[in-house]
């Protein structure tokens, strides 16, 4: 199963709309009311991407009164009340954005049942309400449960939506650290993509990630290695990129294992593969590099890890700006590996101007609220505080001990075909949701 590319959760939920409004049109005679009902539900998404959600309301309720009660059968009343739920979302109107959506939910109900496969999508559109911008994943999980029984039970049941749904609950259960609830529903979704044949080494890799949060890092290594071995066997057109993205995985393990000197020759080997098949610049080498340097500072390998951060952070800020959250991250490592090397004001200095980065968000305000940024306090480098900070808060430990808000799943990307994340997997503590990630943090 591949999954769509989303820089953000407004992203997400536009496209989905759209996609809604449209299938949802063809299955319904094409009358009068429909062509408006089509014309109304898309002038509002056009007028919610300009910001104008007044206007983008009044077409909603335009809308709504078009349909009255709705009738056994037609959503589209349904998906007013999703786009509705959307519009109230960018307006900061989350109480009335949550009860729209839940709106949708009982009018698709009464629609076309409570087990119907249409109900995946209202649903969804809350999972993802609660998922991205409350921040509440305890509520996320019951309504992904909903789903997959759903989607489970669905006389055309189809065997790798039913991987992905179990996959999407697990995800929830380890961010909620319900590790024991999560492993079973993995394990189904391997077992569902193994009999299907679809990205088996994706479902391997999610495992072994999945075992390396709980710190169960023998079953994690072997997983990882599975899907490796298949990898190394693939002689497709993206084999070298595949078996890079095991070889990631794999070394993360061995890093959080405490096994560094494992994960050295992992890393390199990966930036080698990558090296082969894209400039020397390429965005998809940072977090490389950098899972590199970070093997061999723990190693003690202070000059061979420094030259690595450096590369990697001339990679990451001609990629993706000097501003950018990945910039943080690496100046963070590197000023831990400089506090290793008894080099404090230096050090220190790395940190001023990481923070002086993050001050620059702040600055920005609203413009970039739908983005995830590193942890206030650390970045994702709890190291920081006991190597390098001193009694004046520099450093300062993180409280949430995850960096970046960690939403579930795979320090890589869902499907291991495609280019790993620029920064995540050299922490290995950020985590990507089940559903388009909503940070930002995908490089393809």
């Amino acid at each position: 199963m591949k999954f769509l590319l989303f820089n953000n959760y407004g992203s997400l939920v536009i496209a989905v709309t759209i996609f809604c409004i449209g299938m949802f049109a063809q299955s319904i005679v094409a009358d009068e009311d429909t062509q408006t009902w089509e014309q109304l539900t898309a002038s509002a998404v056009v007028a919610m991407k300009d910001g104008n959600n007044a206007q983008a309301q009044r077409l909603c309720n335009q809308a709504m009164k078009l349909l009255g009660e709705g009738t056994p059968g037609d959503t589209r009343l349904t998906k007013t009340y999703m786009l509705m739920g959307e519009i109230h979302r960018r307006g900061n109107g989350l109480e009335p954005a949550e009860q729209s959506y839940k709106k949708a939910i009982a009018l698709c109900e009464k629609a076309v049942g409570p087990n119907h496969p249409d109900m995946a999508i209202p649903l969804d559109a809350l999972a993802n309400f609660y998922y991205f911008t409350q921040i509440r994943y305890d509520l996320v999980a019951p309504l992904y449960e909903r789903i997959l029984n759903i989607v489970a039970n669905d006389p055309n049941r189809d065997d790798r939506e039913v991987a992905r749904r179990s996959r999407n609950l697990a995800d929830v259960y380890r961010l909620l650290k319900q590790y024991t609830q999560a492993e079973p529903l993995y394990k189904q979704a391997l077992a569902l993509a193994e009999k299907q044949n679809d990205d088996v080494p994706g479902y391997l890799l999610e495992l072994a990630d999945f075992y390396r949060a709980w710190g169960k890092f023998d079953q994690a290594e072997a997983y990882a290695k599975r899907a490796l071995m298949i990898r190394e066997k693939d002689a497709g057109p993206d084999a070298a990129l595949d078996v890079a993205v095991c070889l990631d995985y794999l070394a993360q393990i061995y890093l959080d294992w405490g096994k560094p000197e494992q994960a050295e020759p992992l890393y390199s080997r990966s930036v080698s593969l990558v090296e082969s098949i894209t400039d020397a610049d390429n965005p998809d080498l940072a977090p490389r590099l950098t899972g590199l340097a970070d093997a061999m500072r723990r190693q003690g390998k202070l000059k061979e890890a420094e030259a690595s951060y450096k590369r990697a952070l001339l990679i990451t800020e001609k990629n993706l700006g000097a501003n950018s959250p990945e910039v943080v991250v690496i100046l963070e490592k590197y000023a831990v590996m400089l506090g290793d090397a008894n080099r404090p004001d230096e050090a220190k200095a790395q940190l001023k101007k990481a923070d002086s980065i993050r001050k620059s968000w702040e600055n920005k305000g609203a413009e970039n609220k739908d983005i995830e940024r590193p942890c206030a306090s650390c970045g994702g480098n709890k190291e920081i505080d006991k190597e390098v900070g001193d009694d004046k808060g520099v450093g300062s430990p993180c409280s949430c001990a995850r960096g970046i808000k960690e939403s579930g799943v795979p320090v890589l990307q869902r499907s291991s075909r495609v280019a790993r994340p620029t920064v995540h997997a050299a922490r290995g503590t950020c985590r990507c949701p089940s559903v388009p990630c909503a940070q930002k943090c995908w490089s393809p």
